[in-house]
């Protein structure tokens, strides 16, 4: 590593520009090859889901309407009169009558298996005599007297139709369909019809796809039971063993998940209670992935050795002005006591030593550029400062936690309400101008969060016009002169009654605002030093603290609108007015 480190340190810069060039063409090929990858692995993965239930509900439409025809078919058997009576106790028949019933039931169930291409086809009577009718007993239906049948189960007659749990019967897996037959006399079951269905009536309906896609399906019922697989060794099996997936997992109508390395999609059928599942293993995706991705592999080394060359030929040109310089530094004479040295340096090094002189004036420059951007900040954080006055922000939430402790939420909310739409007509989006409705809002904000602190020793009129209300104006002209009212009314006494009063008129094509407060520490004297103060800014008093904050709206106002426009100050019938002169201008649709 440090013999690599000291040969990139004595290179040529046109070497080490042509590796980063190199070294940065990689870097977004790899990572948009990666994300591009990725996305298009997603892409795949979503396609594959969204096509499996696509099949799945095709796949489930084909089922339903299967298992519907069988419901009828079974259906007109069960109802058949020769079947009913014949297991009927309570119809009574004789010998001969009851012989030829016999043969007419016999045909029924033959002509049934052979319709639904079934295994088997059983009638079980009350008395667990069965009749059946099978493939291993083709030529005849047969009689047991006493049929121990597992489909029969403990409950048996209590259900009128039912899927039983998949069984093997005679060595073929089936599922059996159970049909309760009722008595035409009493309406009662006396018998009960079951039709094993080969397994194999279920899988014709995905088998062939299921070999062209090379996934899994499987048929389960609502125990979580294969009912049908492409793997006959899953028959009658829990899925949970089969794939290691819980009923949980496969809850809702449909959805997908991970597991094992595959791709499980499901679909649930709650009216006739099965589930349709099709496990896709992640191979089936790669293999698509595969050639997908030797392309943009190849993509991506053409791409790099293309870059490669450019960054070659572009270094090239990029260095050729620097190696003349660098020839003709070489050969000026100035430089003739430092040529030995030179000549175990890069060009970078040679470059550094020949403008030395340029560099320290750039770096005095450049500081003296920052020192000036330091100070032109430091003087827009002073004119903004008294904006919004950071006491008026720590006695406001003061304020605000008294009165939590005092138990008044309600008026803590409201404050705090206050103070966020404050804030935010304060900022305005960082626009300069802002309407006058929105100003005169800003200030009765203030005035509200102001009264919870002052109680009921602050009383403020406004007298605006409602024409002048859309008319706009600079953000934050009347809160600096209202707090500084407020300020000097309370200097002398804490409960002094402050009033005051804004107004505002339009006179000859401007907006004049007047703020108007009764406090008592103004005198003649005071006034005229801040108006000498408004105008010239050396004359500041001794002891006063208004400089910043009137200053601010003043010079504002004067940037904003020229000769003419700006604030002053008067006393009169011992009354403080500041007095502000702006261009009327017609607001626009932009809110706060």
């Amino acid at each position: 590593m440090k013999k690599l480190i000291r040969w990139y340190n004595s290179t040529s810069i046109r070497t080490k520009m042509t590796l980063l060039f190199v070294i940065m063409s990689i870097i977004p090929a790899c990572v948009l090859g990666t994300v591009s990858l990725k996305l298009y692995s997603q892409n795949l993965e979503q396609n594959g889901v969204q096509e499996s239930h696509t099949y799945l509900e095709f796949l489930d439409y084909r089922l339903d309407q299967n298992m519907y025809d069988i419901h009828k078919t079974v259906l007109l058997t069960a109802y058949d009169d020769s079947i009913s009576d014949y297991f009927d106790p309570a119809c009574s028949i004789s010998g001969e009558e009851r012989e030829e019933m016999l043969r007419m039931v016999q045909r029924e169930l033959i002509n049934l298996r052979l319709r639904e291409k079934a295994h088997s086809v059983i009638l079980v009577g009350q008395d667990k005599g069965a009749l059946i009718y099978s493939l291993a007993d083709f030529a005849s239906v047969r009689y047991v007297e006493q049929l121990n049948y597992q489909v029969l189960g403990s409950e048996e007659f209590e259900i009128y139709d039912s899927w039983a749990d998949p069984i093997i019967a005679e060595g073929e897996a089936v599922v059996p369909y159970e049909r309760i037959v009722l008595s035409r006399i009493t309406s009662e079951p006396v018998a009960r019809l079951v039709v094993n269905y080969p397994e194999a009536s279920f899988a014709q309906f995905y088998e062939d796809y299921e070999k062209k896609k090379g996934t899994n399906f499987f048929v389960l019922n609502s125990d979580g039971q294969v009912l049908s697989s492409s793997n006959k060794d899953y028959f009658a099996c829990d899925i949970q063993d089969v794939l290691d997936i819980s009923s949980e997992q496969i809850r809702g109508k449909s959805g997908s998940f991970h597991t094992n390395g595959m791709l499980i999609t499901y679909f649930n059928n709650d009216r006739r209670d099965y589930t349709l599942l099709e496990c896709i293993p992640l191979s089936v995706f790669s293999s698509m992935f595969h050639p997908v991705l030797m392309v943009m592999l190849t993509i991506a080394v053409i791409s790099i050795a293309v870059c490669l060359l450019l960054g070659t030929v572009l270094s090239r040109s990029v260095t050729k002005p620097l190696y003349a310089l660098i020839d003709r530094v070489s050969s000026d004479r100035t430089s003739a006591s430092h040529a030995g040295a030179r000549k175990s340096q890069n060009e970078i090094a040679i470059l550094s030593e020949s403008f030395d002189g340029v560099v320290d004036r750039l770096e005095i420059l450049i500081g003296e550029y920052y020192e000036e951007q330091r100070k032109k900040k430091e003087a827009q954080i002073r004119a903004l400062e008294f904006q919004i006055n950071p006491h008026f922000l720590y006695n406001t939430l003061s304020t605000i936690i008294w009165l939590i402790d005092a138990g008044e939420g309600e008026r803590a909310i409201e404050i705090t309400q206050d103070l966020s739409m404050f804030f935010r007509i304060s900022i305005s989006k960082g626009r300069d101008f802002i309407k006058l409705r929105d100003e005169v809002k800003h200030v009765q904000l203030y005035i509200d969060i102001q009264k919870a602190r002052y109680q009921d020793m602050i009383f403020v009129t406004f007298d605006v016009p409602e024409e002048l209300l859309d008319y706009e104006t600079p953000k934050l002209l009347l809160q600096p002169l209202v707090e500084n009212s407020i300020i000097h009314a309370m200097q002398t006494r804490h409960d002094k009654v402050c009033h005051i009063v804004i107004r505002a008129r339009l006179e000859e094509g401007a907006i004049v605002l007047y703020v108007e407060d009764d406090g008592e520490t103004a005198t003649e004297e005071s006034i005229a030093a801040m108006n000498n103060f408004l105008r010239d800014r050396t004359s500041v008093p001794a002891g006063s603290n208004y400089g910043i904050g009137i200053s601010n709206v003043h010079d504002r106002i004067y940037m904003s609108f020229g000769e003419g426009y700006g604030l002053n100050y008067r006393r009169i019938d011992g009354k403080t007015i500041a007095r502000l002169r702006i261009k009327a201008r017609e607001g626009g649709n932009a809110g706060v």
